[in-house]
């Protein structure tokens, strides 16, 4: 699959204590993996919570995907406790998302008529949240 592209995961707004649940790339992990993220990780951090190399080699070759060193791994605490690095490249974006709504969330529009806050607003809502203007 070359030139192939994936969406990518925003790890950066990835803030700790959120609860997620996602997929992984790998060829033999069909699992959904739930847990609570407890921050991001350089390599030489991730390799403390588990054999990372070995993960990262049983990823879908067609994965365009870092060197290992350079990866950012979130730290997900499973449901058994344990604390397992993802590389953020291993993750099926697709499948990733946020399984607690206790988070409130402020966007900021600027430069926009009032008519199109109102639609920006309807679109939230037709999406399910709830959002007020201030």
């Amino acid at each position: 699959m070359a030139n192939a592209t994936y969406p990518i995961i925003n790890y950066v707004s990835c803030a700790p204590n959120i609860q997620v649940k996602f997929q992984t790339y790998s060829r033999r992990d069909s699992q959904t993996w739930r847990g609570t993220i407890c921050g991001t990780a350089t390599f030489d951090i991730a390799r403390n919570f588990g054999d990372v190399v070995s993960i990262h080699e049983d990823m879908e070759a067609a994965i365009a995907r870092k060197e290992i060193t350079a990866e950012t791994f979130l730290l997900i605490k499973t449901a058994d406790k344990a604390v397992r690095p993802f590389a953020v490249s291993w993750i099926n974006a697709h499948t990733f998302e946020q399984t607690d709504n206790s988070s409130d969330v402020t966007i900021v529009v600027h430069n926009v008529s009032t008519v199109l806050a109102y639609r920006i607003m309807n679109y939230i809502r037709d999406l399910g949240y709830s959002c007020t203007q201030t």
